[in-house]
């Protein structure tokens, strides 16, 4: 009996040992308020593989993404940055495919590839994952159309438009 009364204990106290969502969540955005990105990222990573069904994990990937978009780690380059931010808006996508903001990674990613990266070719693919997997999208236009102008100069576009 007393065996059993430990046993459930040391469980309860196991579980209760470990941080909510929540807490990690709230951790890491005190991190970023201190522009502590680093650290944010380090704790949203923590958090993503504990709770990684969590809609805050979706937050947390979104945020690391915004992070490295916005080129916050002074420690790394902007294409290294860029790169990293193409796979978080990636893995957002595909850890909560059916939301808009998962939705709306996958096409920031494509973006960042066609005008930031000049990855013409990743671009492309991406553009065209997003279409067919989300036809009925508002924003499947938008990703014709990016498709349609990848390469293209300003001076190219505005001659595309004067048409």
């Amino acid at each position: 009996m007393y065996k059993y009364l430990a046993l459930f204990f040391i469980l309860v106290l196991i579980s209760c040992s470990g941080k909510k969502v929540e807490e990690y969540y709230q951790e890491a955005q005190t991190a970023l308020s201190v522009d502590k990105y680093s650290e944010a990222i380090a704790i949203f990573e923590e958090m993503i593989n504990k709770y990684p069904e969590s809609e805050k994990s979706l937050l947390a990937v979104l945020e690391i993404a915004k992070i490295y978009h916005l080129g916050l780690i002074k420690e790394i380059n902007s294409t290294t940055s860029l790169q990293k931010a193409v796979y978080y808006y990636i893995k957002a996508n595909n850890m909560f495919p059916e939301t808009d903001k998962g939705r709306n990674a996958l096409f920031l990613a494509a973006f960042i590839e066609a005008n930031d990266l000049k990855d013409f070719v990743a671009a492309k693919k991406t553009f065209q994952q997003f279409i067919e997997k989300y036809p009925k999208s508002e924003m499947v236009e938008s990703a014709k159309i990016e498709m349609q102008n990848l390469g293209k100069s300003p001076e190219e576009l505005l001659k595309g438009i004067q048409k």
